[in-house]
């Protein structure tokens, strides 16, 4: 089918069911979307009311008009993700051609996703409130319990020791392993990876944004966790955590 075929049967649709009295609930739908179209936002004619089972068919039709526009990807897989096809009743060839329209959107997404992920978390403000969120979390009395609790009985399980003691053995008798040695052998007798990693040190400790993240860690270490206070601790004065 091509282009122009498609999008008609996509706004034939829209307009048809929209037209037809419907009863029980109705959702909202811009047959040119505003992400794509915006200046169709405010057309009286481009916002329809349509079922639930009609809405998420729309969304199916106007993928097949559009099969590369990645915002009609991620609003037709988000809607079929979020529902289950067979409660709308659909027929068996719908039903097939709409499971396979998502598998294959939700593989194209997969890379997309992670690279948006990437990039969000590269982000200084993301990473400075994570790590804050982080040190927060760990400081918790209840987390520590918890997990303490979580990690005593996963190391006392008679299967999680097999199964350790397997891969350990594994892995110290496999080829990687003995590669990994040699290799790690090599590097500490190089002279010039002993300087570089000398250099390296020397560096870090010299570096105030080093120093002051090494504080906030022994802050937590020693007196959040113990909740302690500590008069010379800088940020236990300004009750940074």
């Amino acid at each position: 089918m091509s282009k122009q075929k498609a999008i008609k049967r996509y706004i034939d649709f829209c307009t048809s069911h929209a037209a037809a009295k419907v009863t029980g609930r109705t959702e909202g739908h811009h047959i040119f979307p505003r992400k794509i179209c915006p200046q169709w936002i405010s057309h009286p004619k481009n916002l329809v009311h349509l079922t639930r089972k009609d809405h998420l068919y729309a969304h199916y039709l106007l993928l097949q008009a559009e099969p590369h526009n990645l915002k009609v990807i991620f609003a037709f897989n988000m809607m079929t993700g979020r529902r289950s096809l067979k409660a709308y009743n659909y027929s068996e060839k719908k039903l097939q051609n709409m499971a396979k329209a998502y598998e294959q959107t939700k593989a194209k997404l997969i890379p997309v996703r992670s690279a948006w992920m990437k990039s969000v978390r590269a982000r200084p403000e993301v990473q400075k409130k994570n790590h804050i969120l982080l040190i927060k979390r760990n400081s918790d009395p209840e987390f520590q319990k918890r997990r303490s609790a979580q990690l005593a009985s996963m190391h006392a399980d008679p299967e999680v020791q097999k199964k350790r003691l397997v891969q350990t053995a594994k892995y110290n008798s496999s080829l990687a392993a003995r590669e990994h040695l040699v290799k790690l052998a090599k590097i500490n007798a190089d002279p010039r990876k002993q300087q570089k990693r000398l250099a390296h040190l020397s560096q870090l400790n010299a570096s105030q944004k080093h120093q002051a993240h090494l504080s906030e860690m022994n802050h937590v270490r020693w007196h959040v966790i113990r909740k302690v206070k500590n008069p010379k601790c800088v940020f236990c004065n300004n009750e940074v955590l």
